[in-house]
């Protein structure tokens, strides 16, 4: 991992019922893309959510840093 690692923001998805759910994070400037990117189908939600545990923002932070200098930028 080259370079400062990047800061992250998280969102939860969820179905209409809000029984199914999950958790994505992504780098600070690429949240907007990927909200767009899920709320294209219409039965989808996302909302931000924030993690301040120490532990999960620096996972979080080294594991985007791996995946930007593998594939390039996120997909999102």
């Amino acid at each position: 991992m080259s370079g400062s690692l990047p800061a992250v923001r998280f969102a939860r998805i969820t179905d209409p019922t809000r029984r199914h759910a999950f958790f994505v994070a992504t780098a600070e400037e690429d949240l907007d893309r990927l909200a767009a990117a899920y709320e294209r189908e219409d039965d989808l939600t996302v909302t931000p959510v924030e993690f301040t545990d120490p532990w999960i923002v620096s996972e979080t932070r080294g594991r985007v840093a791996d995946t930007r200098q593998e594939n390039g930028r996120p997909r999102w």
